[in-house]
């Protein structure tokens, strides 16, 4: 798994989820190592399978998304990982992983 890239999907729709799952799985060098339906499952989730990406829903019931992220931000495991994907513009590194054409990734970026 190595040479793959690890996704973890977080929403409090399973349907959403298996959505984003399947569309992910088709490409081969992606898999989805894990999925969560809340902000608490997500921190668990993260600090047990070190995903290299998460597509996290931002509004949940309970700990949303944000409240994930900031949460994330203070556990200094996490930091480094969370503090990289805010670097780094967050909607490209999904369409990159996504496979989307550059063009498409640009017109992304500028909604970003």
């Amino acid at each position: 798994m190595a040479d793959k890239i690890t996704v973890l999907l977080v929403d409090d729709h399973a349907l959403v989820r298996r959505g984003f799952r399947r569309l992910l799985e088709d490409d081969p060098s992606i898999v989805v190592v894990g999925e969560g339906s809340n902000g608490d499952e997500a921190i668990q989730l993260m600090k047990e399978l070190s995903p290299h990406v998460v597509v996290m829903d931002a509004a949940m019931p309970g700990t949303n998304g944000l409240a994930a992220e900031i949460l994330a931000l203070a556990d200094a495991g996490l930091r480094e990982r969370v503090l990289a994907a805010r670097r780094k513009q967050s909607a490209d590194v999904l369409a990159r992983a996504a496979g989307l054409p550059a063009r498409l990734r640009e017109l992304l970026n500028k909604k970003s």
